[in-house]
């Protein structure tokens, strides 16, 4: 990757000895940093693929589970697992849209949190909207992305598997989370 630099920190000004008069002094000049130096970066990272995109209704006090089949393993060990046990993350991101089954419905939605080796969830309340967007992977092989409940039409969900398995080093969508009661 090259870069080119027009005025180069133009609030930081570096030194230059001089001497006036017989005296050397110290003057404060603007840098000028050479053009087009070279920096180096890493090989290329993968990407995400969509892997899944649809709907999240479900009917009357059911549950939608979302479970990452057929997504590759990193090079990563596994930080819930015994070090050496061989066990590598699945990275993941999602993103998803919900609505109560009906007004006044009680919904959740719980994931598999393998960055804090648990399952972590919004609890069970009577909200009518639940957006989420994460970036995780399950906390022990086979476990669930996610898994909500009580969802009505208009739920919706987006989960994106990386290309190559290794985290690619960017999101597909802003982390965010909203919750409206």
């Amino acid at each position: 990757m090259k870069t080119g630099f027009i005025y180069g920190y133009p609030n930081k000004p570096g030194k230059k000895r001089y001497s006036y008069h017989g005296v050397d002094r110290d003057c404060l000049i603007q840098p000028d940093p050479e053009p087009f130096e070279d920096f180096p970066i890493g090989p290329p990272l993968g990407n995400w693929i969509l892997a899944w995109e649809g709907s999240m209704k479900t009917g009357w006090f059911s549950y939608h589970t979302y479970y990452p089949i057929n997504f590759l393993n990193s090079s990563d060990e596994h930080p819930c697992y015994a070090p050496g046990s061989g066990v590598k993350c699945v990275y993941y991101f999602a993103e998803i849209h919900l609505y109560p089954y009906s007004t006044g419905q009680y919904m959740n939605v719980n994931w598999g949190d393998g960055l804090n080796c648990k399952y972590s969830f919004i609890p069970i309340g009577k909200y009518k909207y639940i957006y989420k967007a994460w970036f995780n992977f399950p906390q022990y092989t086979g476990a669930y992305a996610w898994r909500a409940f009580n969802l009505g039409a208009g739920s919706y969900g987006k989960i994106w598997k990386s290309e190559d398995g290794e985290f690619p080093g960017y999101y597909p969508v802003p982390q965010g989370e909203i919750i409206i009661s």
